[in-house]
């Protein structure tokens, strides 16, 4: 009999530590990759689209007026043309950005067709990507003479990478000068 009992205590002790062990480790998931972003001393805010919906340039469109919903495109972060970008990778690791450079209006809108987008490579080093700000001459292009002025150029830079076989996009905008 004690035998026994031993034995249905070993069991329960047993299915006790299974299930405490399935309990706290069901409710903690791979955490989402996600990137920062600093250029100079201002830290700017991401865009995240994730691993879907963001193939087309309407669906990378669809987000990037996030930065306009509570503030006016004055008040988007102003950089300078040259100034350093560093983007750190967050939960992931990738060994290429691919960064789109496109105009944006002042409603967070594409201002002009995608013939006038600019695309370069980076490669990640120690989990960072670092570039400057390239001048856009696709600026040159506008009707409007405040687009000429000081910090009235939005930009949005849309980066893609691939982290465990799925194709990931960020994006973030910005105001520099022509």
């Amino acid at each position: 009999m004690k035998a026994f009992r031993r034995i249905i205590i070993i069991l329960v002790i047993f299915i006790g530590v299974v299930v405490f062990l399935f309990l706290t480790q069901s409710g903690k998931a791979i955490p989402e990759p996600s990137i920062s972003i600093t250029i100079g001393d201002q830290s700017i805010k991401p865009i995240y689209y994730g691993d879907r919906y963001n193939e087309t340039r309407e669906d990378i469109e669809r987000f990037l007026d996030f930065p306009f919903e509570n503030s006016s495109w004055e008040e988007l972060p102003y950089v300078s043309i040259g100034d350093e970008v560093v983007i750190v990778l967050d939960n992931f690791e990738a060994e290429v950005f691919e960064i789109t450079d496109d105009l944006l209006a002042q409603d967070g809108k594409f201002l002009y067709s995608e013939k006038s987008t600019i695309e370069f490579d980076l490669e990640v080093e120690n989990g960072e990507v670092r570039f400057r700000i390239p001048s856009n001459p696709w600026v040159h292009l506008s009707s409007n003479s405040e687009s000429y002025e000081p910090g009235h150029v939005i930009r949005a830079f849309t980066i893609r990478t691939e982290i465990n076989k799925s194709d990931f996009a960020f994006a973030f905008v910005i105001r520099t000068n022509p």
